[in-house]
């Protein structure tokens, strides 16, 4: 698990974005407040204004963005999801048929269970304001237009750069709130207790219940659900949270994914699809333990595309660094971190993403209002989450 980042910083500070900032000026990106007062999105005093220096977006440094998967890529996308919509279960019917003989056989009393569970869709909205005299002390004063139109900066060249940032924010909100997403979440001082960060607002994951939430309970009513509790988990401190040499020694990582498989339910361990959601911090620790075991090349499983997919006994072990950044931002009460080490078997079917259409997850509103001489960049989106299926996840944590 990586130490605190600029993410903790960029979550405090910028409500929806956690992408990285731009090196020679820090980016904060702003929810806008119910009282309608927003951060502007970039802050040039964080650099020295000099005069004419750098004069152009394309002679600054642009941080790398971290790579995250499409929400498509680990998920299924359930379109037209609007309102609430029932998800109904048809149960097994099992243990029928008996010893009998005669014209009047004993009629069997076995039943299929009815189940169900609900789509509940909630909007969640970000708003990013800028308006142009914030850049007049700064060398972004280059990029903005002339005479009456200078305080539109839709069309220059650093709106463009923050509309580039805003996209990978609106993705990695939609992750954070399809993840971590808690309608009773509450920060570590609050009242209850909970999980959310101190100072980091709970109005960034109370939008639904995403998948951990639903997890932990689908374990509290199954407790077969969870396989193994991560030893590290339970560490004090970030230190003793760590894997060290000893865990590679003893290949707990190893022993986890053994855990895991051995303890889900038959259909999931039968279904072709099935894969290993983990942490970075497992996947890095697994890497470790085949290295030192000389096992490292036969895990390695060669894609239809050429690359190579880490696996245990065949099956995908997919690396989802996201989940680190999130706790490692949201979830950090000053001293440890929330379960910093998790895995999840299941498959891309069972974990759906409901919403009002795909579309809406990547749209993005530009625009400037000429009364209030402000630039505006707006999205909004209906979404849920869901494990479809409780018996077709296997978890260690």
């Amino acid at each position: 698990m990586k130490t605190k980042s600029i993410f903790k910083l960029s979550i405090l500070a910028a409500a929806f974005l956690c992408a990285p900032l731009l090196t020679l000026a820090s980016v904060a990106l702003a929810l806008v407040t119910p009282s309608g007062v927003a951060l502007d999105v970039l802050n040039p005093a964080s650099i020295t204004w000099n005069g004419k220096e750098v004069m152009a977006m394309n002679e600054a440094i642009f941080e790398d963005v971290f790579i995250n998967p499409e929400m498509s890529a680990l998920h299924t996308i359930v379109p037209n999801i609007v309102a609430k919509q029932q998800i109904a279960y048809l149960g097994l019917l099992t243990m029928v048929g008996r010893s009998g003989s005669g014209c009047s056989p004993t009629s069997d009393t076995a039943t299929a269970t009815l189940t169900e569970k609900f789509w509940n869709p909630s909007p969640v909205t970000f708003r990013l304001e800028e308006c142009y005299t914030t850049y007049n002390a700064s060398f972004f004063v280059w990029s903005q237009n002339k005479g009456i139109k200078r305080s539109e900066l839709t069309n220059t060249d650093v709106f463009n750069f923050i509309q580039e940032r805003a996209a990978t924010a609106l993705s990695e909100a939609q992750l954070r709130i399809a993840w971590f997403g808690d309608t009773d979440a509450t920060n570590y001082n609050g009242s209850p207790a909970g999980l959310i960060t101190n100072g980091v607002n709970t109005n960034l994951v109370d939008a639904i219940d995403g998948f951990f939430k639903q997890i932990y309970a689908i374990v509290a009513a199954d407790a077969s659900k969870k396989a193994a509790s991560i030893t590290k988990n339970a560490g004090g401190t970030y230190a003793l949270q760590a894997f060290d040499s000893t865990d590679t020694t003893n290949k707990v990582a190893t022993g986890y994914f053994r855990s895991v498989l051995t303890g889900a339910d038959l259909r999931l361990r039968g279904k072709a699809e099935k894969m290993f959601i983990v942490t970075q911090s497992v996947y890095d620790q697994y890497l470790e333990e085949l290295e030192q075991f000389g096992a490292i090349e036969s895990a390695f499983k060669l894609q239809t595309d050429g690359t190579n997919q880490l696996t245990y006994r065949g099956i995908p072990v997919v690396p989802f660094a996201f989940l680190d950044r999130m706790i490692d931002t949201i979830q950090d009460n000053g001293t440890k971190w929330y379960q910093p080490h998790r895995i999840i078997l299941t498959t891309k079917q069972n974990l759906q993403v409901g919403v009002e259409s795909e579309e809406a997850l990547k749209e993005l509103d530009p625009h400037y209002d000429k009364v209030t001489k402000k630039n505006y960049i707006d999205a909004e989106w209906l979404m849920d989450a869901k494990v479809i299926q409780n018996y077709m996840i296997e978890v260690a944590y």
